[in-house]
């Protein structure tokens, strides 16, 4: 698979076509003082289960931003309806 480059903090970065932004927020979680929920692309929201498929500037959204934060809780809601319905 063809290579891209992503520009993150102002830099250059190459990664593999079809890499998952979970992976890429894991390579700068330690540079981050929160928990990365989201990515920012070109200007646009993606969740971290999202690929990046083509040359891009990105950032990163942390628990500590408003929209990380309503991710988190978005997702902790979804996970409590799921299980309740298993339960029930």
């Amino acid at each position: 698979m063809a290579n891209i480059t992503l520009k993150i903090n102002g830099k250059d970065y190459s990664y593999e076509q079809g890499t998952s932004y979970e992976k890429i927020a894991d390579d700068f979680q330690a540079e981050n003082d929160g928990l990365i929920a989201l990515v920012v692309e070109n200007g646009k929201l993606k969740e971290l289960s999202k690929k990046a498929v083509k040359d891009a500037e990105i950032s990163f959204v942390t628990r500590r931003d408003e929209a990380g934060r309503k991710t988190y809780q978005r997702t902790v809601i979804v996970k409590m309806i799921i299980r309740t319905e298993v339960v029930s």
